[in-house]
């Protein structure tokens, strides 16, 4: 008798852990003892973005670490692998042109490229937000480099 007993235990176990495997990320039968639970990284509800933020840009205090938040950018820009192809082309060439005005001290230039590589983020941030955050770095560094940041 205690083996059929055992059976249907086992039955009902495993409907409820079907059950719950639609709704949990993990499900810990009755009775069950956990030890010990490391979680690490990034752990978030919803989409996390790792990367440079307006804020970096902000405390860029010369043309070096500005084109070195710059370069962070370009970087980022390259892994937004959702974005249509020929926007993210864009944005990455108007940073690379930027990068170069920067370079030679032509900050004019400099700031138009920015403008112009925002205007393609924001394009891209309205079906991928994490560009978003990219484009108000680069309108932060813009403003920066020109004296009203």
């Amino acid at each position: 008798m205690p083996t059929a007993h055992r059976g249907i235990a086992r039955e009902e176990h495993h409907a409820m852990s079907q059950r719950e495997s639609d709704s949990t990320a993990f499900s810990v039968g009755k009775g069950a003892r956990i030890g010990r639970i490391n979680v690490g990284g990034n752990v978030a509800g919803r989409d996390v973005v790792v990367g440079t933020t307006p804020a970096e840009a902000a405390a860029a205090q010369d043309m070096s670490q500005v084109l070195a938040v710059l370069e962070q950018v370009q970087q980022q820009i390259a892994t937004l692998e959702a974005a249509p192809q020929g926007l993210r082309d864009d944005a990455h060439d108007e940073v690379v042109k930027a990068q170069q005005a920067g370079a030679e001290g032509d900050t004019d230039r400099f700031v138009e490229k920015l403008g112009t590589a925002q205007k393609y983020l924001e394009r891209i941030g309205q079906s991928l937000p994490a560009a978003v955050a990219l484009a108000q770095t680069v309108a932060t560094l813009a403003m920066r480099v020109s004296g009203q940041g």
